[in-house]
């Protein structure tokens, strides 16, 4: 999964009362007498990329593993397994080793726009002349898109953590960013998950499907969003403005400096071809600078075309 998203999904499951929440509204009956909930802590210890909860009670000690997709993946029971073993290596290697291994429970998030075809039985990716001696194990797969938004439970940052998941990969209609701003806005404004909502919408969406974000939240009130996302928005550009900058001085190239203003551009504004070659065409160090001074506060991109001189 690309890494913005899967940042966007780590900040939802960071939260160790999200993650209990999930478990407690999904997994399957047989476990919800079984474990304590409250309990649930994140395994700081954790060497993989994917999001690793634990649970403890008297009556049971387990591993949730929580893997997502944006698109299907035939692999994934096998890139699962590896998780696991590494899970009971770690295990294994305990000053205090247990008797018996705790279980581990995959769960599969997908929120892809493909319907999900492949197998998850691991077994069925291994060619084998006896299956008996091959790895038989199935994760838990969470369709988003299988869902009704109305039938989704648990607590508000949940919901909406996972409404949000299902939809940012798609096209923001006005319809849809209405509906979106209505669940983000039940959130609290210091929320760590709708910061990371926002930075991963600023530097991934396209600027059609800002500009309609901003614009909604303006339309339906929402201030503070409204606000946020543009203070967001202007660090973003900073930072990114300062990180391209140095590149172009440290490297000494100005096609450096010329990338960097064409990216911060047509992230702001949009940029089309003509203006691209002209951008190309200006040599002069001092110029690129200013232009990408001037980008933190304009308003046009004429302004900032006008100190390249164009």
């Amino acid at each position: 999964m690309p890494a913005h998203y899967d940042a966007l999904f780590r900040r939802l499951f960071e939260n160790p009362e999200v993650s209990a929440d999930f478990a407690s509204n999904y997994l399957p009956a047989e476990y919800q007498e079984k474990i304590d909930f409250k309990s649930a802590a994140i395994d700081r210890d954790s060497y993989m990329d994917d999001v690793l909860r634990r649970n403890y009670t008297d009556l049971l000690y387990l591993y949730l593993l929580y893997d997502h997709k944006s698109s299907p993946d035939k692999w994934v029971s096998i890139q699962l397994l590896r998780y696991i073993m590494l899970i009971y290596k770690k295990e294994l290697e305990k000053k205090h080793p247990p008797t018996i291994l705790p279980e581990v429970v995959p769960v599969v998030f997908y929120h892809g726009k493909k319907e999900w075809t492949h197998s998850l039985q691991s077994a069925d990716s291994i060619d084998a002349l006896h299956r008996a001696h091959v790895p038989h194990f199935e994760p838990l797969l969470f369709d988003l898109n299988r869902i009704d938004d109305k039938r989704l439970l648990g607590s508000v940052q949940t919901v909406v953590g996972l409404l949000s998941l299902k939809y940012i990969k798609h096209r923001f209609t006005e319809e849809l960013v209405s509906y979106l701003l209505k669940e983000l806005h039940r959130l609290p404004r210091e929320s760590t998950f709708l910061q990371e909502f926002y930075v991963t919408l600023i530097r991934f969406k396209a600027e059609e499907d800002l500009q309609t974000f901003r614009q909604m939240a303006r339309e339906m009130n929402y201030r503070d969003m409204e606000e946020d996302i543009m203070t967001r928005e202007q660090r973003l550009l900073k930072e990114g403005r300062n990180a391209w900058l140095q590149e172009g001085r440290g490297e000494g190239r100005i096609e450096a400096l010329q990338d960097s203003l064409k990216r911060l551009i047509k992230k702001k504004f949009g940029l089309d071809t003509e203006e691209s070659v002209k951008i190309n065409q200006i040599k002069e160090p001092a110029k690129l600078e200013a232009a990408l001074d001037e980008i933190l506060s304009a308003e046009t991109k004429q302004q900032v075309l006008e100190k390249l001189g164009l």
